[in-house]
């Protein structure tokens, strides 16, 4: 139980860095680029379908082996 409580612990404390470094850290650098990460509900329709097609596509790339770099 000692064991399972310290991962629980240490976990918890992972996470709470990696939330922390997520937004006061990569989310800023990435604005700072002109890259904004959104919710998916906040895209429109035609967002949500672009989206999904490309999703649809990469996945497919995958699956045939293509290399990420010709990706």
């Amino acid at each position: 139980r000692a064991v399972l409580e310290s991962v629980w612990e240490r976990s918890a404390e992972l996470v709470s860095h990696h939330a922390r470094t997520l937004r006061e850290e990569i989310v800023p650098a990435l604005n700072a680029e002109g890259i904004e990460l959104v919710r998916w509900e906040d895209l429109d329709r035609e967002e949500q379908k672009l989206q999904s097609q490309l999703e649809e596509l990469e996945s497919r790339a995958q699956a045939a082996g293509v290399p990420d770099r010709l990706r």
